[in-house]
């Protein structure tokens, strides 16, 4: 099984403990929020925080118009970022980071359409602080 089979098959089954609980979603963010600012994760960084913006905005109810699934999804990549003992541990040099960022990358590509819904609903002025965190071109490094 390859990163984005395991991630799929175990960790979106461990999102469903924080979608019952909306202070567990808010303590989530911020740590995924400043897991992502370490050396190493620059290049999901703005995706991790758009990816915590959305869910924070559910889990505080600003945010209703979501999909469950696509929440879970969001969720479940935060989850499998700040694990430290997912499939490539993080204390491994390098590749401990890789899977992070394969599955933050997955997941994106996965929440396109919903994080440009939730984007498009943020009054203009919250929008122009979300500059920066659009959607690169990620290379295919799922397989």
């Amino acid at each position: 099984m390859n990163v984005i089979d395991i991630f799929k098959a175990e960790w979106i089954k461990k999102s469903a403990r924080y979608m019952k609980d909306p202070a567990k979603m808010k303590e989530l963010t911020d740590i995924a929020m400043s897991y992502a600012s370490r050396k190493g994760l620059d290049e999901i960084t703005d995706s991790v925080k758009l990816i915590g913006q959305y869910i924070k905005a559910i889990a505080t109810g600003s945010y209703k118009n979501y999909s469950k699934s696509k929440l879970a999804l969001a969720i479940a990549a935060l989850v499998y970022l700040v694990v430290p003992a997912d499939c490539v541990p993080d204390i491994i040099p390098l590749a401990g980071y890789l899977d992070d960022i394969t599955v933050i990358t997955f997941a994106l590509k996965q929440l396109r359409d919903e994080l440009e819904r939730y984007k498009a609903s943020i009054p203009a002025k919250k929008e122009d602080n979300m500059e920066g965190m659009v959607f690169d071109e990620a290379e295919e490094i799922i397989e």
